[in-house]
């Protein structure tokens, strides 16, 4: 391999890394407030269900939001935001609101965050009445009407 090969490569490398770079920044707060209203709304009956989880994985791996995010950085904000909700709910609950509140003045992201979060909700086959709370909670963060979402 020439050194015009090598410094080609590193330049590839270099290039990679930044475009993920940009992605991040670009989409650091929706990419948060999906996860936090994810871990939200896992926990709002109490239980983080298997089907719940199941369904994380499956928006973490097929959702385009997440693109560009290495699976390493998605599951310590995941192991964060649940970590919030070993010290206990209100304050699982606060930390996740704090990160919902960056997104709510975009309408996009806040769709995008509500859509997301209420597949978790729905992830049993159920819409149980603390995931509907926690739902209306978390669309009155967002500035979004949760009867625009579910009837």
């Amino acid at each position: 391999m020439g050194i015009f090969n090598f410094l080609k490569n590193k330049g590839t490398e270099a290039a990679a890394a930044a475009g993920q770079k940009a992605i991040r920044l670009e989409n650091g707060d929706l990419v948060e407030a999906v996860v936090f209203g994810f871990v939200m709304m896992a926990h709002a009956d109490g239980d983080l269900e298997d089907s719940e989880l199941e369904n994380l994985q499956k928006q973490l791996e097929g959702n385009d939001i997440f693109e560009g995010f290495p699976q390493a950085e998605l599951g310590k904000m995941i192991d964060k935001a649940c970590g919030y909700f070993k010290m206990g709910a209100i304050m699982g609950n606060k930390k996740c609101s704090d990160e919902l509140k960056d997104v709510k003045n975009n309408p996009k992201h806040a769709d995008e965050v509500m859509t997301a979060v209420l597949t978790i909700a729905f992830a049993d086959g159920e819409f149980e009445e603390a995931e509907r709370k926690c739902a209306e909670k978390i669309a009155g963060i967002l500035n979004v009407r949760l009867k625009d979402y579910v009837e």
